[in-house]
């Protein structure tokens, strides 16, 4: 539950509060950083952000926005009350409570359903559980690999597998499941989810190509955008979001009567 830090004691007075409004949206910044245009000019973090990446002046003076930051304002706003993050084992904390609220809607602690067992788990921890309670990671390690492989039991039920663990450009480790779920008698739908919050999942997408047992034939080729382990298999039946698969399709790839379908997939960023 939301609750107050040890640095409790302390309010800013109104006047000081007036002082420190973002000229952009007009809120009191409450927490740090405060980053500096070249004219000393502060924007909260929110605000700053887009502009900086896009090259723009600071919307007071038209000054180059900078990397400097205001290291005295900065340490008076840290002994502000702080709100901590909800989640357990979230050691996020900020003093502005959009910022906390809006934290918690990616947060990695927060609880997703694990489609295979149904038990709650913490996003952070759902590859992991995934692993060591059901099925071992199917090995996918890098961005553009061509991964070629056969799941089972596509003719009903559901599929929820770890693909693998993707270390991006930035140094972090990204988390790909392989989904399945029968969207009805006739339609199969497969997606791949990302670990991460739906703004994250969106800047990757996956080809999926489907071919026959010998390889001498792909029945089709489809791209999509990957999307978030947020989304439970009854939500993504609900807004067809995923790649869609005829029985057709499938029967002709499991030419050999195993339920076994066979596949190329690979991952690559926007």
């Amino acid at each position: 539950m939301a609750s107050t830090g040890s640095k409790g004691n302390f309010t800013l007075p109104d006047w000081v509060g007036k002082f420190l409004e973002c000229p952009v949206c007009l809120e009191t910044i409450k927490d740090p950083p405060i980053y500096l245009c070249e004219k000393g000019h502060g924007l909260c973090q929110t605000c700053r952000e887009p502009l900086k990446a896009q090259n723009k002046p600071c919307p007071e003076c038209r000054g180059k926005l900078t990397d400097t930051r205001n290291v005295a304002v900065e340490n008076i706003l840290d002994q502000l009350p702080k709100i901590m993050c909800k989640y357990d084992g979230c050691a996020y904390e900020k003093s502005d409570a959009q910022l906390v609220k809006k934290h918690e809607d990616d947060c990695r602690e927060r609880q997703v359903t694990c489609e295979t067992c149904q038990k709650p788990i913490a996003l952070s921890k759902l590859f992991a559980h995934l692993d060591t309670e059901h099925k071992k990671s199917l090995g996918y390690t890098y961005l553009g690999q061509e991964w070629r492989g056969w799941t089972k039991g596509h003719q009903s039920g559901i599929g929820f597998m770890p693909l693998g663990i993707v270390n991006n450009d930035l140094g972090i480790d990204l988390e790909f499941i392989l989904n399945w779920a029968c969207y009805d008698t006739k339609i199969t739908m497969f997606w791949i989810s990302l670990c991460g919050a739906a703004k994250e999942a969106n800047e990757y997408e996956f080809t999926f190509k489907l071919e026959n047992k010998a390889q001498t034939k792909v029945l089709t080729t489809n791209t999509r955008k990957c999307l978030s382990c947020d989304l439970s298999h009854d939500d993504v039946k609900k807004k067809a979001t995923a790649l869609l698969l005829s029985q057709e399709e499938i029967k002709e790839a499991s030419e050999d009567n195993e339920d076994k379908l066979y596949w190329t997939i690979s991952i690559k960023k926007k």
